[in-house]
Order: C-alpha cells, then structure tokens, then sequence
C-alpha cells in the first residue's frame, strides 16, 4: 500500500516546516508493507517555500526518513493546488493535512491501520485539536450561549469510538480527510469556484468535494486515534479577524448548500435583529457574540446573492 501525504500551502514557510518535522518524527508503519510519500503543492509562494521543501526533498533522498516531492502551482487558489496534486497522485489513499496542523507520533500508524481493516469504507477522518498553550483568550473556550461558532481554530472531534458520522450534521473538515485515490479519481477535481485565494478565509471546496462524494453513496468512517493539532493564531483571534472569517464561512456554505433563488426575507430581520442586539449589549462577550453573527447573516446573503459562474458549482 502506498500513502500521500497531501499537503497545499501558500506562503506559510515557518508553519509548513512545523508540519514537515512532526511527519519526519513520526513513528511508521511496516516498511515492507507500506510506502508513504509526502506530496506538498507550493501555491503562487513568494516566500523561501520552495526552498525550504527543496532541502526537506534532498534530505529526504538522502536519509530515507521522509520521502518528499513537491510542486509549484502558479494560479493562486486552494482549489488549483488541490487539483495539481490530484494529477499527481500514484497511491492508495490520499492523507490531506493542511500546512498550519502537526500530527500526533502515531498519525501515520493509526492512518494505516484504519484503511486495512476497513476496506469498503473510502473516506475517513479524525480528531483535529486546537494546540492550546495559555496565551489564547478565556472567552475561545467559552461553552456558554454566547460562545464563537463555527470555532475560530478549526477543531474536530467527535468522541473516543470508531463510528460511521453524517456529515450534515458533523461536517469533518478538508485538512482532516483521508481519500482513497480510486474514489478522489470518480469524484473529479475540486471547484475552483470555491476556497481560499492566499490567506482570505474563503472555503468550502473541501466540503463541496465531501459533498459529491457522499451522494454517491459513500460513508465517512471516524477514527479518534488518527490525531492532528492546529497551530493557534492569535491574530486569527481579534476581532477584525472573527469577523472576516465568520462572513467568509458563511458565504462558503450559502454558496455550497444554496437552493432556490434569491434572499429570504427573514435573513434581513435576523441581521437588524443581531445588530441592535450588538449595539445595546452591555456585556463584551455579548458584543462579540452578535457581531460575529452579524457578519455571518451577511456572508449568507452575500453567497445566496451572488452568480457563481455560468455552470453549476463542482460541474
């Protein structure tokens, strides 16, 4: 059995080099049974990048610790280097890891594990825990009814068993999704309608993608033992940030579920009604809490208002 490791970054050197240590740390599986690649797609960097993944490339070569390769993709765009890396895949399974996560010593073990002994299931995923250190605010761990939702550190965890999820209801995401290669080659390439363009926080190509593949049947199997952590950016935490993302998950997910035509009417009371909820709050995280819902309703309306193209979305 063969593995890639899929990994797309855009101009994040310090952060892929952290990943690229935590995979060269990792305990294999049987060498005899399984060969596992890392296949890192370089997108429109500006950065040392693709010096930095020529050095981890020559190490490689060199010590037979880490196979590594690597490529360039000009056309800035998740989506396009997603796409890049599908046409260069010769594996069993595809392992996507997004370049600011680690894995736990035992990821690439557990990863083999699950595939083997469960050979009619085509798509898995895993835990992904936020990388804590105490510098992050209190109110990130808030569990209350003002907490932030969706998280802004992207986390994944859906209990201590293996257990086939529904995806509408626990929606894995894109870094934290394993593929095997025959359905990714039935399933076609991703949308570059969607997903981010450098560092925007737009999305929703990998959840369009998981999309399609479900309604061909498929099932997601949860493997809790397959563990990632996600770096935590504490500029991704102020305010201004909360913000951008919250519109830009939104619009995603208007864009990728949308269904009819135009805007519902209630859509704009429950914007008024955040908003005057944010502009009479007497309390900090009731303020936060409203405007960061404020900024969603309007990624919603954004995304079922606009035109995406002329052809559906994933055609």
């Amino acid at each position: 059995m063969k593995i890639s490791v899929v990994v797309c970054t855009h101009n994040r050197a310090d952060l892929l080099d952290r990943l690229m240590k935590s995979l060269a740390a990792a305990d294999r599986p049987d060498k005899t049974e399984t060969e596992i690649e890392v296949l890192v797609i370089a997108n429109a960097c500006s950065d040392h990048t693709e010096d930095l993944l020529d050095r981890w490339e020559r190490e490689g070569r060199d010590s037979s610790n880490l196979a590594v390769r690597w490529a360039a993709e000009p056309r800035q765009g998740k989506s396009n280097a997603l796409n890049k890396a599908l046409g260069l895949l010769d594996s069993n399974a595809a392992v996507f890891i997004d370049d600011d996560q680690r894995i736990a010593k035992d990821f690439l073990v557990a990863v083999v594990r699950v595939l083997e002994a469960n050979t009619s299931i085509n798509i898995f995923c895993g835990r992904l825990i936020p990388d804590w250190d105490g510098q992050e605010p209190d109110w990130v761990h808030d569990t209350g009814p003002y907490r932030i939702y969706p998280p802004p550190i992207t986390t994944f965890d859906a209990g201590e068993s293996h257990t086939l999820i529904d995806a509408e209801s626990l929606k894995p995401p894109g870094g934290n999704l394993i593929y095997r290669t025959s359905l990714l080659k039935s399933v076609g390439q991703f949308s570059t309608q969607l997903g981010p363009q450098g560092h925007d926080f737009a999305g929703g190509e990998d959840n369009e993608y998981l999309q399609r593949a479900l309604a061909q049947g498929e099932l997601i199997l949860y493997a809790p033992d397959i563990v990632q952590y996600h770096y935590v950016d504490l500029d991704r935490l102020r305010l201004s940030q909360l913000l951008r993302m919250s519109y830009q998950r939104s619009r995603a997910s208007a864009r990728v579920h949308r269904v009819g035509a135009g805007v519902p009417l209630y859509l704009w009371r429950r914007l008024v009604e955040y908003l005057l909820s944010a502009t009479f709050s007497l309390s900090s995280r009731r303020t936060r809490f409203y405007l960061v819902r404020s900024a969603a309703v309007l990624g919603e309306i954004r995304g079922l208002g606009e035109v995406v193209g002329d052809s559906p979305i994933g055609q």
